[in-house]
């Protein structure tokens, strides 16, 4: 699970697997924000590497800056590598730049990411994993 907040807005990311194979993982992606619940399955490729850094088609990522730091999430810490990045893309005939920060951590199941902070259209916005575990009978 994760915690997001921009503009003083609160949203829950809630990653569940409920299914696995020698090549792929379908996930149950479960979002709430200002009450409204939405779920949704999506099925990722095993034999893919996973990057969090990775931005839609069409836009530029920029690697700015590299590193390693220990995040602390609730009584856990997680040693990650950091990656900073500039993504510039255009949308809908605007010129859009976000830097992004992401922490990883091989221990998180799920593509590792512990945290991300970005900051887009003069807009802040942080995700930070607020839990993980094994549900009944996995």
């Amino acid at each position: 699970s994760w915690k997001m907040s921009a503009a003083g807005m609160e949203q829950t990311i809630k990653q569940t697997v409920t299914a696995k194979d020698d090549t792929s993982v379908t996930l149950k992606i479960e979002t709430e924000v200002m009450g409204q619940k939405i779920a949704r399955e999506t099925k990722i490729d095993l034999t893919k590497t996973y990057d969090p850094n990775q931005a839609p088609e069409g836009a530029k990522v920029e690697i700015l800056d590299k590193g390693t730091e220990t995040v602390k999430v609730g009584e856990k810490e997680y040693k990650c590598a950091w990656t900073k990045v500039k993504v510039t893309m255009t949308m809908q005939g605007n010129k859009i730049e976000s830097v992004s920060k992401s922490y990883v951590c091989p221990d998180v199941p799920l593509g590792g990411v512990v945290k991300v902070e970005t900051e887009a259209m003069g807009m802040q916005q942080t995700m930070e994993l607020s839990g993980q575990g094994k549900g009944e009978g996995k």
